[in-house]
């Protein structure tokens, strides 16, 4: 071979891929070319890296060319679509969500041209290309009106039928629950009810699971009256399921759609039946029943008998107790739902060991959780009693050993301090000078935290309605100069909002005038550029 010359087997390798004229001809485009015209080429003529370059840039399109991308584009990839690659296929349902979100078309232009497509999409036999289309279907539906949907309902119908594959039926679950979010209670009645109850009989539990995921929905589509004489029978068969998940469902559902039943029907089905669930509830099923307690109280106290009462906090204590740390972690997120149900006359009787035992949990995570809702637990039972039973656990919070637990009892100190404003004098101002030094303290603990010591300053704006002036020109302001002067920038600034707001209500003109004085000596003619400038 002459010098600089390839090797041979080199030299074969670089013919065997060179692409002949036909092929460098397929993948070229005049210059010339609109950018409609070339979409429509390549949506007919190209290859996966050229159709997956129009899908990307079709919301573009939309805001560049709308007419045209409408009247030739769209119809085009509705009908090529589905003989593309199923990358594309989901890759396409991402870009209709972002033409959506931006608005690009009206609510009209949606189901002329969009709802057509996913229709189709969402009869492809392809689980994963399904799915991402359900993903989006929601938004879709928000902006089709309910006389446009005949299309969807007799897809949902056709992929709920006995003769199709569990993947299809679980679909038109979905599909179903989703319509009845938009059609009227006698077009749902007419149309999708019954396959819907037919559902909740399947043979296949995960079937029955996602249909009595939907029955909630569909019961608020349909009404009370269709509630009560078909769908809460199903929902109490599919409570004795011998799937777990099953039952789980069913329980969620019960819960949803508990304000749809007459007095009588909760009176008389609905209250023993879950009386005797709390009395001795399963163990497959106390994760389901403990996370969704509080609302099931909310639902049913106001009917409940004081015999029901006992059960209910009997269940709610043996949570707080167990030694498993997620069911007493769900007593805690559950705790201001539950008081604001059995009401502030009982939570001394029934609730205030509960809560002790929570806020001296062993569990981090537990305390965590109680700390984030103290503030709610002090709204709902007054400020007598918030002093009266919960002060003293605010201070075991505030004193508490973990940061995270300390952050999260302050961040709503503004709420806790206004509820501990009782009428008593002697006794309001115990109470703030008890919690004053805890506050104070925590800035120390919060110094390399910015954002929790924003939050805490932005608190400390109203501190001048519960605390005395004299206190915090003592204790906090020289924290506020503190933080102007060394802490994160943010903090700076708020610091000397903070300090900007205490000078005017300050009384004291002397004390005024030495805290103006030190703010003009240290930051207005200050060395440092950045203090001048703040």
């Amino acid at each position: 071979l002459p010098d600089g010359a390839p090797p041979k087997e080199d030299a074969e390798s670089i013919r065997t891929h060179l692409k002949s004229e036909e092929e460098i001809r397929k993948f070229t485009l005049e210059e010339s070319v609109g950018d409609v015209d070339r979409v429509v080429l390549l949506l007919r003529e190209g290859v996966y890296l050229q159709r997956m370059y129009v899908v990307t840039s079709l919301a573009e399109m939309i805001s560049l060319y709308k007419e045209e991308a409408l009247n030739r584009v769209l119809p085009l990839l509705s009908d090529k679509l589905k003989s593309f690659e199923s990358e594309i296929q989901m890759l396409f349902a991402e870009q209709v969500l972002d033409i959506i979100n931006r608005n690009l078309l009206s609510d009209n232009e949606i189901a002329t041209h969009i709802l057509p497509i996913v229709i189709v999409m969402l009869s492809s036999r392809e689980e994963d290309v399904t799915g991402e289309w359900m993903d989006i279907l929601p938004q879709i539906l928000v902006h089709v009106h309910e006389s446009k949907l005949d299309g969807l309902i007799s897809l949902a119908l056709k992929r709920g039928e006995l003769s199709e594959r569990v993947p299809s039926r679980i679909v038109a679950c979905h599909m179903i629950g989703m319509l009845s979010s938009k059609l009227p209670g006698p077009k749902m009645e007419r149309t999708l009810f019954d396959r819907a109850m037919d559902a909740c009989q399947d043979t296949d539990f995960e079937i029955r699971r996602t249909m009595g995921e939907q029955l909630q929905a569909i019961a608020r589509c349909v009404g009370s009256n269709l509630t009560v004489s078909r769908i809460l029978s199903e929902v109490m068969e599919l409570m004795s399921d011998e799937e777990v998940t099953v039952r789980m469902a069913a329980f969620k559902s019960l819960i949803e759609m508990y304000d749809l039943l007459d007095e009588n029907t909760r009176s008389s089905k609905v209250m023993p039946f879950v009386r005797t669930l709390c009395s001795s509830v399963p163990e497959d099923m106390l994760r389901v029943v403990a996370t969704h307690f509080g609302n099931l109280c909310l639902k049913v106290m106001p009917s409940a008998s004081d015999d029901d009462v006992v059960v209910f906090v009997s269940f709610f204590k043996d949570l707080s107790s167990r030694s498993e740390v997620e069911p007493r972690l769900l007593c805690a997120y559950n705790f201001p739902a539950v008081l604001k149900a059995i009401g502030a006359r009982r939570y001394a009787l029934h609730l205030h060991g509960v809560l002790t035992s929570l806020v001296g949990d062993s569990n981090m995570h537990v305390r965590l959780s109680v700390a984030a809702g103290i503030h709610e637990v002090m709204i709902i039972l007054g400020k007598e009693r918030g002093l009266k039973y919960v002060k003293d656990l605010v201070v075991t919070l505030l004193s508490d050993e973990v940061d995270e637990v300390r952050v999260k009892a302050v961040s709503h100190i503004n709420e806790i301090l206004a509820n501990l404003q009782v009428s008593h004098e002697e006794s309001r101002t115990a109470a703030y000078n008890e919690l004053f030094p805890l506050i104070v303290k925590m800035f120390g603990h919060l110094r390399s935290r910015w954002r929790p010591t924003w939050e805490l300053l932005n608190s400390a704006a109203s501190f001048g309605q519960y605390f005395g002036w004299e206190l915090l020109v003592e204790s906090l302001v020289p924290i506020l100069f503190q933080l102007m002067s060394s802490g994160a920038y943010p903090a700076r600034i708020k610091a000397g909002q903070v300090l900007c707001h205490y000078l005017r209500h300050i009384k004291s003109s002397y004390i005024r005038a030495e805290l103006v004085y030190k703010l003009i000596h240290e930051f207005a003619r200050g060395k440092s550029h950045s203090q001048r400038v703040e």
